[in-house]
């Protein structure tokens, strides 16, 4: 392939990374500002401070190709270091904060990054956990004492200040990436196993932020609010899309209820990007001073595809509009997003202008319109999906048999080319000879009034086909037996749906950002605990 060729008008005038992008705002004279805790910052002083944090990366060693990873929550600081492994050439590999112990030492091994950047507060397992990588590594702490978690110095020269990049010359020479230069190592989650590293390119970033403009167009100059973070493909592609049309991003550190109107108000956010349980908290949250203030406020939100949700944001909040299909995976976004048509309330959007897209059987033969299949997809132009998981082609070869892009999850496309989701690969259920969908089994179970979480997934059967077991945690107080859960999924199930088996625990295994990790589940099977409709075992009554 040849790189960074430009293959039809819509990239025609398309910047091919976020530095060329960064210089046409700045050359517009735009006001484009990033807002934190600490307040307001230019993009006249992105610029100049990731000019000095690049030279602070090359006087320690770091060049071309060089991972710097990162454990930083959204701060100045981290778009300048951003910023400054791109002037360099060098790749940005952001870590989720909330990551320690195993979870860390797997991420940090597979980047192998030459410089790690960690906040203060993060620092002692960051340290502790460098310590036990393969290869030597600078340790830059941000605004922290050189002193590890046991309160002891550290040794002459392994901790640095990361704010001494301040004090640096501004970089001279600026590596110019092109479209196909990698940007990011940015890791999966991991709800189906160890995370893989997904290598973005500076031109899926673009093309990324692009699409969720033309998928909710933006007003130019519009400000925005995201509390998603910036170790996330979504969180990044907002990021770059308030450059695009020039707007102020103010990105929180975390999503607070307490905190969310106060910032709404400040910033003067138009479009908030949310995502997962944000926008029914949200919806649920009392009033306050600052929301009566902000009513009307906020023109479009996104992260909510609940149609009573919807509704209460819009009577409560003055929210104009939650409406937005898209639909992606960190490998490749977004495959579907809205377009011109009328949007499908069931569907969840269109194949996007970046996509083929197909599904398929388990054959890889494609199906008709209408039936369920693997969802599969294909770039109709260069750098705009991942490149491969990190150092680990095995992987991504096996997700890429007859040279279709298998995203794992299910669905299928109807006769007017909507695309509909049904279920995620890993989760898919079969039983009767019907394939069961974990994501609506699921919403239904949620929907007692007596259940707090719950997680849908299959254990092995003895007649060879897959069994369906709930593992569920109870709200505080409440004395609902299996059996009785059994009963009432016979009145809300269809029958091939209805579990055979069920366990109530006190919680269910969830990665840190959240995610039940159903690979353990389904590992552990049938346990000693494991209500059994065909024998009537209950394993808190053995």
């Amino acid at each position: 392939m040849i790189r960074g060729i430009v293959v039809d008008d819509r990239t025609a005038q398309q910047p091919s990374s976020i530095l060329e992008l960064a210089e046409r705002r700045l050359q517009s004279g735009s006001a484009t500002r990033f807002g934190f805790e600490d307040g307001w910052h230019t993009l006249e002083e992105v610029d100049e401070l990731s000019d000095r944090c690049a030279e602070f990366f090359r006087g320690l060693g770091v060049t071309e190709g060089d991972r710097i990873a990162a454990m930083l929550h959204n701060s100045l600081d981290h778009v300048v270091a951003w910023f400054a492994a791109s002037k360099l050439g060098a790749i940005f590999a952001p870590v989720n904060t909330s990551y320690k112990g195993e979870w860390l030492l797997h991420q940090l091994a597979d980047a192998d990054p030459a410089v790690i950047v960690v906040e203060s507060e993060l620092a002692g397992g960051g340290i502790e956990v460098a310590r036990a990588l393969p290869s030597r590594v600078s340790i830059i702490v941000r605004d922290a004492a050189t002193e590890d978690s046991a309160g002891t110095s550290a040794p002459t020269g392994e901790l640095a200040r990361f704010a001494e990049y301040r004090r640096c010359d501004r970089v001279t020479t600026r590596f110019r990436p092109l479209p196909s230069t990698t940007s990011h190592i940015i890791y999966t989650s991991g709800t189906t196993g160890r995370s893989k590293g997904c290598v973005i390119s500076h031109g899926y970033l673009i093309n990324y932020a692009r699409l969720r403009l033309a998928a909710v167009p933006r007003l130019e100059g519009e400000a925005s609010f995201t509390a998603l973070p910036l170790f996330h493909i979504a969180g990044l592609g907002g990021t770059v899309g308030n450059l695009i049309i020039g707007g102020d991003a103010y990105l929180a550190r975390r999503f607070s209820v307490s905190k969310f109107w106060s910032e709404i108000e400040s910033s003067g956010a138009r479009y908030v990007q949310l995502l997962g349980s944000m926008a029914p908290i949200l919806a649920k949250a009392p009033d306050t001073e600052q929301s009566r203030r902000c009513f009307g406020q906020i023109r479009v939100l996104t992260g909510s595809a609940v149609p009573e949700v919807n509704e209460a944001l819009h009577d409560r909040f003055g929210v104009r509009s939650t409406a937005i299909k898209f639909y992606g995976q960190t490998e490749a976004a977004p495959i579907a997003t809205s377009d011109e048509r009328p949007i499908k309330e069931d569907s969840i959007g269109v194949p996007s202008d970046s996509f083929d897209v197909r599904v398929l059987d388990e054959l890889d033969r494609e199906v008709p319109a209408g039936v369920i299949g693997q969802i599969a997809c294909r770039p109709t132009r260069p750098d705009v999906m991942f490149n491969g998981y990190w150092r680990n082609p095995e992987a991504t070869l096996a997700k890429s048999t007859t040279l279709w892009w298998h995203t794992g999850d299910y669905g299928w496309l109807d006769e007017d080319g909507y695309l509909h989701f049904s279920d995620r690969g890993d989760d898919r259920l079969r039983r009767g000879g019907e394939n069961v969908s974990s994501h609506e089994l699921e919403t239904v179970v949620s929907s007692h009034p007596e259940v707090a979480s719950v997680a849908a997934h299959a254990v092995p059967s003895e007649l060879g086909e897959d069994e369906i077991k709930l593992s569920l945690v109870l709200r505080p107080g409440s004395t609902l037996t299996a059996a009785e859960l059994w009963q009432w999924c016979m009145q809300h199930l269809p029958k091939f749906a209805v579990p055979r088996y069920i366990e109530f625990r006190t919680a269910l295994p969830l990665t840190p950002s959240g995610k039940i990790q159903k690979h353990l589940l389904r590992s552990e099977g049938v346990t000693a605990a494991t209500w059994d409709k065909t024998g009537e075992t209950d394993g808190r009554d053995a």
